[in-house]
């Protein structure tokens, strides 16, 4: 194994942000986010570059484009409105374009558009207020999210549990365990996540949440050591997926070989290390998608097994997990007004 240079990765992502711009008129800017830019070292060697782009005619709601650099590096270019950077208020309360906007640095910026934009963001940015309405709007899409799944905490759901159901509890607690990150000035940080919010509930004195979470997600009475095994149904499925995605006149988002690289090397490091956990929280995410995108036999196959793996076998285990997710935003929710009252911010 090889550690891939911090330095080597600014050059290709200035390099492609070069290109973009030359393809691109309405790109005013481009930055760096994510762990490049944390200089954090690498899962497995495999490294996704992040790069927002500041454009004044894309659509709101862009998606990202993803572009093969190697077998083990991937980019991730999110192109953005320019119109959701003009409000500086509104983006120091954003929990998750405030953040990275604020630790980003420059990639190409000919008119000093994101020089403007961070100086302006970073005012008062980790303020007592300006924390709290970043944690309670990471808390808003939890429960928003939250919604299409509580019928379930009254009938119990279809077996095997949906893939899009999955991805919404999974969300859920991505989501509330962002809002946990925002009061400890830590950013959401991709595969690390789980990592990062253990970390906050040592740092917040609510360690006991990172055991909800485990429970919820079904993670925390797991048979023996089975991530290996996750790992190889969730490569079972991608392979299938891949596959059929063959037979197709377009390639699905998961069909570039550096993304099976970045999430299957990465959740090996952290399985290594003493990190099952957070191993997990990505691949169960990216399997429902795939699953939402693909339907083959051998893929569902891989999914039933993963759920019965993970406590979600039967519809009465996944009413349990959505019981769970519903009682930790209850508790997400108590705990975010006991800090604003200590910190005497206005909650709402």
């Amino acid at each position: 194994m090889y550690m891939i240079e911090n330095e080597l990765l600014v050059k290709l992502a200035k390099d492609f942000a070069q290109r973009l711009a030359l393809e691109t008129p309405s790109l005013e800017a481009a930055c760096l986010v994510g762990s490049v830019v944390r200089q954090e070292p690498s899962l497995g060697d495999s490294i996704d570059i992040n790069i927002i782009g500041i454009d004044s005619d894309v659509s709101e709601t862009a998606k990202p484009q993803l572009v093969y650099q190697s077998e083990t590096v991937l980019i991730t270019y999110l192109p953005v409105a320019k119109a959701r950077f003009t409000n500086k208020k509104l983006l120091r309360r954003d929990p998750f374009l405030g953040p990275a906007m604020y630790e980003a640095t420059s990639l190409y910026d000919t008119r000093h558009q994101f020089d403007l934009i961070q100086a302006g963001l970073r005012s008062n940015f980790f303020s007592a207020d300006n924390m709290y309405y970043r944690a309670r709007a990471a808390c808003e899409k939890a429960q928003q999210t939250f919604q299409s799944l509580a019928q379930y905490t009254r009938v119990l759901p279809d077996t095997p549990f949906p893939p899009a159901d999955l991805l919404k509890l999974n969300r859920v607690f991505d989501y509330g365990m962002t809002a946990v990150l925002m009061l400890a000035r830590l950013p959401a940080s991709g595969r690390r996540h789980m990592i990062q919010f253990e970390r906050a509930t040592r740092e917040l004195d609510i360690e006991d949440m990172y055991a909800d979470v485990c429970a919820g997600l079904g993670y925390d009475d797991l048979d023996g050591d089975p991530t290996i095994q996750l790992m190889e149904l969730w490569q079972q499925a991608r392979s299938s997926y891949k596959s059929h995605q063959l037979g197709l006149d377009w390639e699905g988002s998961f069909a570039l070989d550096a993304q099976t690289n970045y999430y299957l090397l990465g959740a090996q490091t952290l399985n290594e290390y003493g990190y099952a956990h957070a191993a997990l929280l990505s691949l169960e995410a990216t399997m429902a998608e795939m699953l939402l995108e693909t339907k083959s036999p051998l893929a569902d196959a891989a999914y039933s097994v993963w759920l019965s793996k993970t406590n979600k076998g039967t519809a009465e285990a996944c009413q349990e997990r959505v019981q769970q997710a519903k009682q930790f935003l209850e508790r997400l929710d108590e705990f975010l007004l006991t800090w604003a009252n200590a910190e005497s911010v206005s909650p709402f």
